[in-house]
């Protein structure tokens, strides 16, 4: 299962979002499954979503077509976000573009 907000259901079922980036301190998937798209909210699945790929980065590497596959227009859009979502999740002293997190592509299956 990989979770979602609510928001995100749109996006990711017309293609525009097919990238995430996780904060896991381990992979909870692999390349290859195939896990539901689950709102926070329970409640049934929205998607079966086929990870295509999955690796870590520098949070401060997202480039402009990575942004784009996150479902948003610029990564500084992206970015601000991203740290609006987990605010207060970074360790105090953490430089936060340095934060290595987990990308997660996919795609929906039919």
């Amino acid at each position: 299962m990989i979770i979602f907000r609510a928001r995100f259901i749109a996006p990711i079922l017309d293609g525009r979002k097919t990238q995430t980036r996780r904060l896991w301190s381990k992979a909870r998937v692999r390349a290859g499954g195939i896990y539901e798209g689950r709102t926070y909210r329970a409640g049934k699945p929205f998607a079966r979503l086929h990870v295509t790929d999955i690796g870590k980065e520098r949070l401060g590497d997202v480039s402009e077509e990575d942004a784009v596959k996150e479902g948003y227009t610029t990564s500084a859009e992206f970015l601000k976000d991203f740290f609006a979502m987990h605010d207060g999740k970074f360790k105090p002293g953490i430089e936060w573009l340095d934060h290595q997190v987990w990308v997660l592509s996919f795609e929906v299956m039919a």
